[in-house]
């Protein structure tokens, strides 16, 4: 058997899988983080304590033989000499504020010299590892100097787990600042941040058996000390894997929540003129492949926006496709719902949130005033049409960003795969493609169950190859018109 920890912003699982790869138990729960002296903090040690407790009761029903580690990105944790932690474990939704990242970028290099040379985009002000070594060095200085190890997060729980330190190209590569996509190592600022020396020295792939499980870990889990951990994967990459090792034919992902990541593997590292400053950036994936990464919140968006439609209407829940209300809203061109909620981030990141209505423009603070959002919310089945054609007008810029040549094929997974109006709009925004809606379920688990079984044969992520199963139902073109029209009015008002 496998256990897998999954550690979401939100919910932490523990999963156990069979040799192939079938769920056979799971526990979920919230430790989310929580604030102390104005700083937000992670709880990378209750978490560990958690997952140790499942591992004790599954125990008992289960053999478990091998141990992966999939997490959140943008997160680390600092050691002390004998293992603990010596700085406080930040949470990546801290704020530096203006003068913090004016001061890393006027060190370190401007936003758009670090994009092309780390081939990381700007996300916020603490989204990134880089950054967040700085903002301790710069904190906590005095504690700093007691920091012996800097563990990327997957790898601090695979060194609680083992004792043993690494990374991997998939966390070490995913918008840090710290990875040299050309040397495959530590990047200029790791280097003129002071931390190589805490970093670990060993660079591995994912599925690399790191060693087993410490003798404290096996008398608390009852686990037999011979059950072995893999270095860890990050989640996005975990996701992408199961599509990457069942698929014959060159494919975008477009893994929709909360983010809309869009993901392309490319044989490449350039990033564009036009690219730099957008949320546009190369991950790395399990293979140490590079994958292309366009990414705008549009599940906020939809949050956002449905929940004042539904307040003015008082009822709840999308209405169904109706394809007449949708070509009106691509005919009229006169609808829009403008990014972004988070001002800043995104593939649009000058624009600002509002609504484009009938020649008038109503910012998001506006919408909020329920006499204005009765007004231009007042007929509900529109409103819904035009931010779902809003939302697939923006996943098509980021689509084309993440896959510059023609898309062959597009997996939408995650919620907005049950949003059948979104799906059918990219399949009309595509027509010469293959649009599917896949049925994979955890699919980042799934994808650190791969990297332990890959372990546990001695062999490489393929091996699982046949234990995977995605259902892919395809969404035909419903021939809308003025498709690409509708697009091109969205970007120059969110310009």
């Amino acid at each position: 058997m496998i256990a897998v920890l999954d550690i979401g912003k939100t919910n932490k699982k523990t999963i156990i899988f069979d040799s192939s790869l079938q769920i056979v138990a799971q526990k979920k729960t919230c430790l989310s983080e929580y604030e102390v002296s104005s700083k937000r903090l992670e709880q990378p040690e209750a978490i560990f304590d958690w997952f140790l407790e499942c591992l004790a009761e599954y125990s008992g029903t289960y053999e478990i033989n091998a141990i992966a580690v999939t997490t959140q990105g943008a997160s680390l944790v600092c050691l002390d000499n004998a293992g603990n932690l010596a700085l406080p474990p930040l949470a990546y939704t801290n704020d530096g504020g203006d003068s913090f990242d004016n001061d890393f970028y006027s060190r370190f290099g401007s936003r758009e010299k670090l994009q092309r040379e780390t081939l990381t985009a700007p996300i916020g002000s603490m989204i990134n590892c880089a950054k967040l070594i700085y903002f301790l060095q710069r904190e906590y200085p005095s504690e700093f100097e007691n920091v012996a190890k800097i563990l990327f997060y997957p790898q601090f729980f695979v060194h609680r787990l083992t004792g043993q330190a690494v990374t991997e190209p998939t966390y070490l590569g995913c918008h840090t600042y710290l990875y040299d996509a050309i040397t495959k190592g530590y990047s200029r600022v790791a280097t003129e941040l002071g931390i190589v020396e805490l970093l670990p020295e060993r660079i591995v792939s994912p599925w690399t058996n790191v060693g087993c499980i410490t003798e404290e870990v096996s008398k608390r889990t009852g686990i037999s000390p011979d059950c072995i951990v893999t270095a860890g994967i990050h989640d996005s990459n975990s996701s992408l894997l199961p599509y990457i090792i069942t698929s014959a034919q060159d494919f975008t992902l477009n893994s929709t929540g909360t983010w809309c990541v869009l993901m392309h593997r490319s044989k490449t590292t350039a990033l564009l003129d036009n690219e730099l400053g957008k949320t546009i950036f190369y991950n790395f994936d399990a293979f140490s492949e590079p994958v292309k990464t366009a990414v705008f919140m549009g599940g906020k968006e939809y949050e956002v926006y449905s929940s004042i439609i539904e307040g003015v209407h008082r009822r709840k829940g999308m209405p169904d496709f109706n394809q007449e209300v949708y070509q009106k809203v691509l005919s009229d061109n006169d609808y829009f719902f403008i990014p972004s909620v988070e001002v800043g981030v995104g593939i649009l990141p000058e624009s600002r949130p509002a609504v484009h209505y009938k020649g008038e423009v109503y910012p998001l603070a506006a919408v909020q005033d329920k006499e204005v959002a009765k007004k231009i919310f007042a007929d509900y089945e529109l409103a819904f049409a035009a931010l779902n054609c809003s939302l697939a007008a923006q996943s098509k810029i980021a689509i084309d960003y993440a896959n510059s040549n023609a898309t062959t094929q597009l997996y939408i997974e995650g919620g907005f795969r049950n949003n059948f109006a979104y799906c059918q709009l990219l399949a009309d925004l595509y027509p010469g493609a293959e649009i599917y809606t896949t049925n994979l379920k955890e699919a980042t688990a799934i994808g650190a169950g791969i990297i332990a079984k890959a372990a546990l044969e001695n062999s490489d992520p393929y091996c699982a190859k046949n234990d995977i199963s995605i259902e892919k139902t395809r969404i035909m073109p419903a021939l809308l018109t003025n498709m690409d029209e509708y697009v091109a009015k969205f970007i120059k008002f969110s310009q």
